[in-house]
This record gives C-alpha cells, structure tokens and sequence, in this order.
C-alpha cells in the first residue's frame, strides 16, 4: 500500500513537472533545430540570474546582520534563548534570512528586466534641458533606483527592529550587572540606524527627478512650471539638507545626550519645511497672482525646456536653417 502511494505520488509530480515545462521543451526544441539553443538558455535564465542574484545579496546581508548579535553582546555558548538557539544552527538562521528577505523583493521579482537593462544599458547622446542629466538615467537607471529604494528601506526597517529586540533580550540575559549594552552593539544599531537615514535622504533627493513628470501644465508644455522650478524644488533640496542633519544630530544625542536641543531644531524645522511643501495654499497664490497673470515671462524658461527635449526626441536639433534674402 505504501509502495503504490509512493509511485502514485511519484506520477502526480512527473506530470505536473512534464505539463509546466512543456512550454519550455517546445521552445528549446524549436530554437536547438535553428542553432540558437545556447542562446535560448541564455535568454530563459536572465530572471533566475537576477532573482538569485538579488536574493542572495539580501539574505546574506540579514544574515550577517544576525549572525554577529551574539558576538557583539558578548553571549557565551552555554547561554540559552532564541539567539543561542540560532547560533548553534546557521541553517536554521540561514532560512530565517532568507524568509525575511524573499517577500520583501517580491516587487524586484516582478521587474528584472529592469536590472539588466540598468547594468547593460548604454549612454545616449541627449542630455534633459532642466538638469543636464543624460537621457538614459530617466530611461533604466530611475526606475531601478525608485524599486531598489523602496525595498531597501523595507529591509533595513525589519532588520533595525529584529536587531535591537534581539539585541534588548540578549541583554537581559547577560551574567554581568551592567544594563547598558557593549559598544560593538551599539554600533551595529546605529549602523543600521545610519543606512536607514541615508536610504530616506535618498528618497528626498529622488523628488527632484519627479518634479519632471509634471503634467499639469498640458497641452501648453510637460514638465515642472514656475512652481516647480522656484518653489518645489528649493523646499526639496532644504528638506534633504534638514533631515540629513537632524538625523545625525539625533543619533549623536542618543549616544552623547549633547546638542539635545539643535537636534529637536532640526527636526522642527524638518518638519515645519515638509508642512509647508504638502501645504497647496502658497503655490496656488503663486499661480494665480503671478503665473497666470504673466504666463509668457514666468513660463518661457519651461517652455523652453519643453521645445528643447522635443527637438531632441524627433531629432531636429541638427537642422541647418538658412535665411535667404529676397530681391525686390
């Protein structure tokens, strides 16, 4: 009885694997008639190259981030918990990571022909009007970066929270009387604490790319107006530069307990800069008071931009114009 459920079940999983890779030996076969098979494989095996690739970079990377916990802490190997539970099994520890890691790329999974296009791409001749960047950084390199930010955000979010709660239980099970933890500790939070402010600045500096994508201003012209160019684009660079230093200054009280006072500054005046940057009522002012009484003068540099970035996508950039005088 045991026999035939083992063949049955043997047969089951042949016929689902036969059934999915039909598709797949159909095309093998068609392309190995043409010569092309080694291409084919190729072709087939650029989405596990990036999916192993990228999958493996982050499960390594949470899992040496839990690997050195009970190092830093200072935990002998006869100490019991969770954390000598998983120091003395790396596998288990190893697929923990991996489980942490694998639905967190789900979004890069979806878009892997994204990363090849990101390492394999190559520069164009065109430049953008507004910030002089050239044109393929807007075509494979932002978009990647916008989809890597996110998730990396994500994974070092998790990976602070993981740590510093293992790091707070692996404390309270320490032999010595000292409740604060050891410096290496303390460093690896604010390493991570660290990654985490620069991936969040990063994402403040990525709004000036947005700021392009403006449509609001169409059928006249695409792209940032007078508003964006003068008003958006200063509070976002003033937003980089506040945050990027009250994170520091945070950080630096946390661990010091000085400059408590240019820390909550600086992140007042933060936030006050994001209040006023979601508020709408300042810009509309702007566009109603003096853009839209004065749209050629206040417009043209956009416009500008926009007759610019056309000529350069049809390729009229390089037309000889010649003026022939007329004889009377």
């Amino acid at each position: 009885m045991k026999l035939l459920l083992k063949i049955t079940l043997i047969l089951i999983t042949l016929s689902i694997g036969i059934y999915y890779s039909s598709d797949f030996l159909l095309n093998f076969w068609w392309f190995s008639n043409l010569d092309l098979a080694s291409f084919y494989l190729l072709r087939e095996s650029y989405a596990a190259i990036v999916i192993i690739m990228t999958t493996s970079a982050f499960t390594l990377l949470i899992y040496y981030n839990f690997s050195i916990i009970p190092q830093t802490i200072g935990l002998n190997t006869e100490t019991r918990g969770i954390l000598a539970f998983l120091q003395k099994r790396k596998k288990i520890l190893l697929l923990l990571s991996l489980a942490i890691a694998a639905p967190v790329l789900t979004p890069v999974y979806d878009h892997w022909e994204d990363f090849l296009l990101y390492f394999f791409s190559a520069q164009s001749e065109l430049h953008d009007p507004v910030y002089s960047k050239n044109i393929s950084y807007y075509l494979f390199s932002y978009p990647v970066y916008q989809l890597i930010q996110n998730q990396l955000l994500w994974v070092f979010a998790l990976l602070l929270i993981i740590v510093s709660s293992f790091y707070y239980l692996a404390n309270k099970r320490r032999t010595d009387s000292s409740q604060s933890l050891p410096a290496p500790a303390k460093f690896h939070i604010a390493l991570l604490v660290g990654c985490l402010t620069l991936l969040q600045s990063w994402s403040i500096a990525l709004e000036r790319i947005e700021i392009l994508y403006e449509d609001r201003h169409l059928p006249i012209f695409f792209g940032p107006g007078f508003v964006e160019l003068n008003y958006y684009l200063p509070l976002i660079i003033l937003s980089f530069i506040l945050f990027l230093s009250a994170a520091i200054t945070t950080i630096y009280t946390v661990y010091t307990g000085k400059k408590s006072k240019l820390a909550i500054a600086l992140g007042l005046s933060y936030l006050l800069i994001l209040a006023v940057k979601n508020f709408d009522f300042i810009p509309n002012l702007i566009d109603d008071y003096y853009v839209s009484s004065n749209p050629v003068a206040a417009e043209s540099t956009s416009i500008k931009h926009h007759i610019q970035a056309t000529k350069d996508a049809f390729n009229l950039s390089n037309i000889k114009q010649i003026d022939y005088p007329l004889e009377s």
